[in-house]
């Protein structure tokens, strides 16, 4: 007879090591273990169950997890005896801590004893706040400060959301002898002493301080809703008591298993993890634990949309120093209407007048027959499907002929760069607050004609950088035509990951277009000098005198007579030897390609700008190619129609 299915518990890590899909390859082939998933259980910040099976082949698993640095458990799976005893009220002496719990229950916590406190947010929300939290310091911040939450900073996060406190005493076997259970507000805090104040839940707090003062070995975990361990998941609560009931009975569960293990919990550690991660990890749920592969196409598509949104690197836990983003440049006054975009407003408004008043009489209809009938209107078809055909194919041509550069080989004038968008400014799209390198929002209202264009805004004039692997670039993206993929639309009422509404009446919408930072761009411009990049030789000589002036030892060496002033002469020798290490200083700048220092905009003399997303130059040219070949052959047709219009109202044929 076979004995029970154990489970093997891992404590997941936040590295993604070089040895990671060496082991998720060994797991997948010689025990079946989906790599994908193994992936998502073995990175993360808390617990994870990845297998359950019999002793001979855990055992297998976990010689090989720990031969790779990992701590691992197999146990048999938890069966909570009872839920922890509600503390009412405590007593602190010198010897131990007295606990006084529903049903007139003591228990006592007596100085060097070992405790498992578990710290959980009741109402299931702590894997959303640390995407939100993720996702709103990546949008303001920079992707260098999208980090997750530091042991410190879940442990307040929890305070402030729907506390609650589990502290499981241990006997010297290791068994649970006695649990109890504390809720903020709901206990008699005049035991505390001086550790009392005016909160619940600082209360609550300086309970779980007062256990670990008291106890020899006492290890608090925090990663209840962040672990995936089964029948251990809280769903969010929203104040439904029903939900609050599932939640302390998951809790129960997941403080039963994580005092059963026989080795403490460490602090989160150095090392990088992807935001998708964290939130896979916190959606995975029981039901998708007991099965080797169950759940692996979700949680992908769930890791690879918020890394997307995010940016598909990893963010560090280890502290950086802070590096936030510019606000971006303040958008620049509207010019005057210039002649052309006056001759086509005058076009616009000519054309509209004269449809309505053919619209509202007859006067014009057999202007329009003859013109019909003659084949005039047909031939300006023509023309007009002409002209577009040349136009793409001449775009065509351009794209074809300038081959993809390298950026740290990049000659000046009309080049073709393919690479990764990343934000220069803290420039965040204003429906949906996701960080972007461009966006492009309009404005509709509807009325009895349907929906009418009412407003737009763009961020034109906000550059970002463009990187390739071999260097950086700065796209200006005003004057270009952009072809982007991501586009969203918004009513009012609706709300963003995180939080922003969208504004408006019942019969408005926003459609919002936009580049999400960490996109593939391909982009078709003008490489030049950026202008102003940097000091020039005279400001940096100015600023190496003006440190010169503030150094005591660099004004001494300078004064050779020693009468403590600068003479003429040497404050000449001061101005040479400044100019010597300002040209230095210069020149060790040039070898270094720097972000700055060229530029990609709009070309002269009518050469195409063109941002595209996701393509290559070669795909754009085949595109643009076969949209070209389709026009020309509609105004080829529409040439021959023409002609035979013409000879048939001229009766040559």
């Amino acid at each position: 007879m076979s004995s029970a299915p154990l489970l093997l518990i891992v404590r997941q890590r936040q590295t993604p090591h070089p040895e990671l899909e060496e082991l998720t390859g060994q797991l997948q082939s010689g025990f079946g273990l989906d790599a994908y998933t193994s992936r998502q259980r073995l990175l993360g910040p808390g617990l994870a169950q990845l297998f359950q099976g019999e002793q001979p082949q855990l055992d297998s698993i976990a010689v090989l997890l720990r031969r790779h640095g990992y701590v691992c458990w197999v146990i048999p799976s938890p069966r909570p005896t009872y839920a922890p005893w509600r503390l009412r009220s405590l007593t602190v002496g010198n010897a131990g801590v007295d606990f006084l719990c529903e049903g007139d229950k003591r228990i006592r916590l007596e100085q060097g004893m070992t405790a498992v406190g578990v710290l959980a947010d009741l109402s299931g929300e702590l894997a959303g706040q640390q995407v939100k939290r993720m996702l709103a310091r990546n949008a303001y911040l920079g992707r260098e400060q999208a980090t997750i939450f530091t042991p410190e900073e879940t442990r307040q996060a929890i305070l402030k959301g729907q506390p609650i406190f589990d502290c499981y005493l241990l006997d010297p076997q290791g068994a649970v002898s006695c649990a109890f259970r504390v809720l903020p507000g709901r206990f008699n805090p005049e035991g505390l002493g001086g550790r009392a104040s005016l909160g619940a839940a600082r209360n609550l707090e300086a309970v779980i301080d007062l256990v670990g003062e008291y106890a020899g070995t006492f290890r608090l975990h925090t990663g209840f809703g962040l672990s995936q361990l089964p029948g251990c998941l809280p769903q969010p609560a929203r104040d439904n008591p029903a939900v609050l009931q599932g939640n302390l009975g998951a809790l129960t569960r997941y403080g039963w298993l994580v005092a059963g293990l026989d080795e403490p919990t460490p602090t989160a550690g150095d090392g990088d993890v992807s935001p998708g991660t964290v939130l896979a990890a916190g959606m995975a749920g029981a039901a998708g634990l007991t099965g080797v592969a169950a759940g692996a196409d979700g949680l992908r598509q769930v890791a690879a949309a918020v890394d997307e949104a995010v940016g598909d690197q990893p963010t560090a836990v280890r502290a950086r120093p802070a590096t936030s983003l510019p606000p971006p440049p303040d958008r620049p006054e509207q010019r005057r209407f210039s002649m052309r975009q006056a001759l086509w407003a005058g076009i616009t408004f000519c054309g509209g007048t004269l449809a309505a008043i053919v619209g509202k009489s007859g006067v014009l209809h057999p202007f329009f027959d003859t013109a019909l009938h003659t084949g005039a209107l047909p031939g300006v078809a023509a023309v007009a499907c002409c002209w577009g055909a040349f136009a793409c194919l001449r775009l065509k041509r351009f794209v074809e002929n300038t081959p993809t550069s390298r950026i740290r080989s990049l000659a000046m004038g009309l080049v073709g760069v393919r690479g990764r968008a990343i934000r220069r400014y803290a420039l965040v799209a204003p429906m949906t607050q996701g960080a972007c390198v461009w966006y492009r929002l309009r404005k509709y209202r509807r009325d009895n004609n349907g929906w009418k264009l009412t407003s737009e805004s763009d961020s034109n004039h906000v550059p970002f950088v463009l990187d390739d692997g071999s260097g950086r670039v700065v796209v200006d993206p005003a004057g270009a035509t952009i072809k982007v993929r991501t586009e969203q639309t918004g009513y009012p009422g609706e709300s963003t990951l995180l939080g922003a509404a969208v504004e408006g009446g019942p019969d408005e919408k926003w459609v919002e277009e936009l580049i999400y930072e960490g996109t593939t761009l391909y982009v078709l411009g003008d490489a030049r000098p950026a202008r102003g990049v940097g000091p020039g030789l005279r400001e940096r000589t100015v600023d190496v005198l003006r440190r010169f002036k503030l150094d005591p030892q660099a004004r001494r060496r300078y004064d050779t007579n020693g009468d403590g002033r600068l003479d003429a002469d040497e404050w000449q020798a001061a101005r040479d030897d400044a100019e010597r290490l300002a040209a230095a200083e210069q020149l060790n700048e040039k070898k270094t390609p720097a972000v700055d220092h060229v530029l990609l905009a709009k070309p002269p003399a009518r050469l195409p700008f063109l941002i595209a997303e996701g393509q290559t130059g070669a795909e754009l040219a085949g595109r643009y190619g076969w949209i070209g070949g389709v026009l020309l052959a509609l105004g080829v047709a529409a040439f021959g129609f023409t002609l035979k219009l013409a000879l048939e109202f001229f009766g040559l044929l």
